[in-house]
Parts: C-alpha cells; sequence; structure tokens
C-alpha cells in the first residue's frame, strides 16, 4: 500500500539525516492522508443520518439476539429466524405466535 511505503521511506530518509527527502516524503504523505480523510468524510456525509441510524439498529439487534441466544435459546433461535433487518426491521414469523408476556401471580 502505498501509505505503508511511504512511511517506510519517511522513515529511511530521516535515519540517513536526508532532509530534502524527508521534506518531500512528509508532504506526499500529508497529501494522502488529507485525500483519503477526504473521500471517507464524503462517503459518511452521502449515507447521510437515516443510513446512519439504519446500521446503529441493526446492529444493536443483531448483538441482543446474539445474548438472547445465550440467555433464551429458543426465543433467541425464534427472532434469529423470524427479524429481517435492512431498510426496514421486520418481525415476519411465518405462522401467528401467540405471545404470553404476563408476569406470574405472585
Amino acid at each position: 500500500m502505498r501509505l505503508d511505503d511511504l512511511r517506510a521511506e519517511l522513515d529511511e530518509a530521516e535515519q540517513c539525516a536526508d532532509s530534502g527527502r524527508a521534506d518531500l516524503l512528509r508532504a506526499e504523505l500529508e497529501e494522502l492522508v488529507s485525500h483519503l480523510a477526504e473521500r471517507v468524510g464524503r462517503r459518511a456525509a452521502r449515507r447521510g443520518p437515516a443510513e446512519t441510524a439504519r446500521k446503529a439498529v441493526t446492529k444493536v439487534l443483531r448483538t441482543q439476539i446474539g445474548k438472547l441466544l445465550d440467555v433464551h435459546p429458543t426465543l433467541g433461535r425464534h427472532l434469529r429466524e423470524t427479524m429481517r433487518l435492512g431498510r426496514v426491521c421486520v418481525y415476519a414469523p411465518p405462522t401467528r405466535v401467540e405471545w404470553d408476556v404476563g408476569f406470574p401471580a405472585g
């Protein structure tokens, strides 16, 4: 990768006390890093807040379903198999599910 090559060449130039070459390499390295940062920034800005939120929600749901597999494997598998994550998140079981979410009488 060019970035790694530039860093290695810069280290070598500095070790050889070749300040002219080191200055040129430093300038090229800064230009490359600036260009890469600009490209990454544009991509993130192009994605927009809705896409960023969608990705965050998908990540959280996948993480929580994974944790649920450890404490309640049956429910975790059910959700993993019936949740569609993407542009929209959809719970779509193949058959109707009756949920009992009441608390036991104490």
